[in-house]
């Protein structure tokens, strides 16, 4: 199924951007809200991953670098982040879809999506059941996006980081005041490194499988998100969230899954 998102496909003919103006829009979970940076129980929005403008290697500012190489000039980069802090695909509260069904209205060309950790940490999908919803789910959201009228040129799925490994880091695992954070952030870390990391890889495997359904233009990071090794220093003031340094891991991991695509859509709309 992943051949569906090799750079052998054309992303020009999907092309929907326009020569003075380019949208960038953001969907997902407290990480792509920079949460916890700089103040606790704060969202630090400036410096996330896909649209921190105050992150050097974000998205968004990765995307004026290719702009300014295509010496497309005078383009203007928009942005809008509908993230939400504590969000998932199965919650009660989840407004995954109804933020999708906004963004879609938008007309962005390129959209990233980080979701489903809250899923996995709230122990929504110890189920075969509730992988399938999860999975009908996101597909669903992303069938939204790719089939909206003016589709986007990219839309990046990134997978969900190695959550039990920050429980791995000594100077973390040490920390009690780290420990109860966990607890409150994450409890289900108490089912076991076995039934956790199961529930993790299978969370993933959804995540891969309904960006494949979902056509050319959405484009899974291939486990790049979830194989990033992070260190204590890459995690917030709650030893969960990533830290400045951590968003920009999480921004590295996906751009290199996406960076020709997006230098396809940005040649076309320089044009």
């Amino acid at each position: 199924c992943s051949q569906m998102h090799s750079t052998s496909a054309n992303p020009e003919s999907v092309v929907q951007s326009s020569a003075r103006e380019f949208k960038m829009g953001t969907l997902g979970d407290s990480i792509s809200r920079g949460f916890n940076i700089e103040i606790f129980g704060q969202e630090s929005n400036h410096l996330n991953w896909s649209t921190g403008s105050d992150l050097p290697g974000s998205h968004v500012n990765k995307l004026n670098q290719l702009f300014n190489q295509q010496l497309a000039l005078g383009v203007t980069i928009q942005t809008l982040n509908l993230a939400v802090v504590g969000d998932s695909v199965l919650g009660a509260n989840s407004t995954f879809q109804n933020q999708t069904n906004q963004l879609a209205a938008w007309d962005p060309n390129y959209v990233t999506i980080e979701i489903g950790a809250n899923d996995i940490c709230q122990g929504n999908l110890s189920s075969s059941a509730a992988l399938t919803s999860f999975q009908l789910k996101v597909l669903n959201a992303l069938n939204t996006l790719a089939q909206s009228p003016n589709p986007p040129a990219v839309i990046a799925v990134a997978s969900i980081p190695h959550i039990w490994n920050l429980t791995q880091i000594p100077m973390l695992a040490a920390s009690s005041a780290c420990q109860y954070a966990w607890s409150l952030v994450c409890p289900n870390l108490a089912v076991g490194q076995t039934n956790f990391e199961a529930q993790w890889a299978a969370a993933n495997q959804a995540l891969k499988s309904a960006a494949a359904l979902a056509g050319q233009t959405v484009i899974y990071d291939d486990g790049a998100v979830a194989n990033t090794t992070f260190q204590a220093t890459d995690t917030a003031l709650d030893c969960f969230h990533p830290s400045t340094s951590g968003q920009g891991l999480l921004a590295d991991a996906v751009w290199g899954k996406v960076e020709l695509y997006l230098q396809a859509a940005i040649s076309v709309s320089a044009k």
